[in-house]
């Protein structure tokens, strides 16, 4: 799983063609087979994180617009598309700073399957947000597509400083 500057989530099949190529099995925002069309996720600076949860495997996207993305990592290879689980914040609301770190997977409790992603935030000039550490639960509980905050700590204050390009 790769994300990129085109603002594009790629998966690569691994078995390649036995030529030093291979193919992707999907991308996300979907573009296959037409041309190129431009992304609204913005370029992907973070390194993608993946973790199985109880709603299959899930790659989680950190984007410098704002928003942490989790998409079903299994997706469809026919079709060469997938589908977004869930979303942090919510697309209607706004974006809370721009996200350049990976996403670090870890457990609430003893159950393996009962994940939360870490995340922190930069740039709250951009953006309004920024310097914040969140923690996500990684499977939508309420299931409206929205990710479910657990908690978050602002650090604009704290000598810290800002998340960046932790990869």
């Amino acid at each position: 799983y790769s994300g990129s500057q085109n603002g594009r989530v790629y998966c690569i099949n691994m078995e390649g063609r036995g030529d030093g190529t291979t193919t992707r099995r999907w991308s996300y925002p979907n573009d296959y087979p037409s041309a190129s069309v431009e992304s609204a996720l913005g370029p992907i600076q973070g390194s993608v994180a993946f973790a199985d949860t109880t709603a299959g495997p899930t790659v989680f996207v950190p984007t410098v617009q704002g928003r942490l993305y989790a998409l079903d990592a299994v997706g469809d290879p026919i079709n060469k598309t997938t589908n977004s689980r869930w979303t942090y914040p919510d697309i209607a609301g706004g974006p809370i700073g721009s996200i350049t770190m990976a996403p670090v997977i870890g457990w609430r409790t003893g159950n393996p399957t009962d994940r939360v992603v870490y995340f922190g935030t930069n740039d709250a000039s951009l953006f309004g947000g920024g310097n914040t550490m969140f923690a996500v639960n990684a499977v939508d509980a309420g299931a409206d597509g929205i990710g479910d905050l657990l908690w978050s700590r602002d650090f604009a204050a704290n000598p810290f400083g800002n998340f960046l390009n932790i990869s």
